[in-house]
């Protein structure tokens, strides 16, 4: 479980932490909401955002919304305020935290949302299927390519081959590879080294985990290349470095574009498309369900 801390809880935040660690979850924080939505988007990642409620929690959930982070968020302030609390309950949090914060109500916020990530919601044969297929194909080592239309579940099925994978202990890292600078794309994929710095990247970051790359057909073609090498070879090499790193993450990527067509046009590696290609898993629009 992974929770990010956003503002300063009124100064609470110090006791929030440890009461969230001493129950499992790894804990980092920000001081604004533009930093909060920056490290979600980052590929960072959280499973649970707690939100001092004096920050801006309608532009925050309108941000989230409109970039499909798919976090929950509660917001947490000082008992006395409940308009405050109303206001962001309205605005799209689950649930409001009074401050200073209780233990157990902390434990079964963390404990909620732990189990609503663990649980697929569907009623449907086609999802039923595709779900299957998930789970069967999760134990091997085999690339799987996910594709579907924006909001059939993509990141969830993702999710799904992980929880059921040897690497189900291990971190899952989301990265959309649509919303990163491609200037810095390899950069913040591979990290960076030099005399003066030492920046790890995504694939080390999901190490004994899962790398999972949302819009893999927005990626620019030299960066596509060194993915294909780092998924032939599986080593990979840091920027500013000649050292290099054993692969220890699984990649699922996913695309709602047609990657094939992609190929065809010039703006997708064929190689790379017949390397994510080996298992495709596709996911029924929402009519179809």
């Amino acid at each position: 479980m992974r929770l990010l801390i956003v503002g300063m809880l009124e100064g609470h935040i110090s006791a929030a932490g440890q009461i969230a660690i001493s129950r499992g979850a790894t804990v980092s924080q920000v001081d604004s909401v533009d930093a909060g939505l920056h490290s979600l988007r980052s590929g960072q990642g959280a499973d649970l955002v707690m939100i001092d409620i004096k920050l801006s929690i309608a532009k925050f959930m309108k941000s989230m919304k409109e970039e499909r982070l798919n976090t929950s968020v509660v917001a947490c302030g000082i008992s006395n305020d409940p308009d405050a609390a109303v206001a962001a309950i309205k605005a799209g949090a689950k649930e409001y935290i009074p401050l200073p914060p209780n233990p157990e109500m902390i434990a079964a916020v963390l404990q909620a949302v732990s189990e609503e990530q663990t649980s697929v919601i569907f009623n449907d044969p086609l999802m039923a299927g595709t779900l299957k297929l998930a789970a069967q194909i999760a134990p091997s080592e085999a690339s799987v390519l996910i594709t579907g239309e924006s909001g059939t579940g993509k990141e969830i099925v993702a999710k799904e081959i992980h929880k059921n994978s040897p690497n189900r202990n291990g971190p899952f890292i989301a990265i959309n590879a649509a919303l990163l600078d491609p200037n810095k794309l390899e950069e913040l994929l591979f990290g960076h080294q030099d005399s003066n710095l030492n920046k790890i990247g995504y694939l080390e970051k999901a190490e004994n985990g899962t790398l999972f790359i949302d819009e893999v057909g927005e990626m620019p073609l030299q960066t596509q290349a060194k993915i294909l090498r780092v998924l032939t070879d599986k080593y990979f090499t840091k920027l500013g470095s000649s050292k290099t790193s054993e692969l220890n993450c699984r990649i699922v990527c996913s695309s709602i574009k047609n990657l094939e067509q992609l190929t065809i046009e010039g703006s997708f590696r064929k190689d790379l498309f017949h390397r994510l290609n080996v298992v495709t898993i596709k996911l029924p629009t929402l009519n179809e369900r």
